[in-house]
């Protein structure tokens, strides 16, 4: 499932969510707020090279390490907030 990063037009915070092409959010994910939020034009990587078979779990690799480091920095904003 693709994601998408969004802002909260309301407090500001930037969100990494997954979700279908067709479904629509609209609404901050923060507990505390009622603004809305809207998509955040991101990087687009188009991948031009077929991965060989045997190589796939390294590229599986590297995508859950980008996660992690995306929710790292989700988790530095948020915690940057509650202060």
């Amino acid at each position: 499932m693709p994601r998408y990063e969004y802002q909260c037009e309301s407090c500001g915070g930037e969100y990494y969510i997954a979700h279908s092409y067709r479904e629509k959010v609209v609404d901050c994910i923060q507990d505390n707020c009622d603004g809305k939020i809207s998509k955040i034009m991101s990087k687009i990587t188009i991948r031009k090279n077929k991965v060989p078979f045997n190589k796939v779990g390294s590229v599986v690799d590297q995508s859950i390490e980008d996660s992690k480091d995306s929710l790292k920095r989700e988790k530095e904003n948020l915690r940057k907030k509650r202060k």
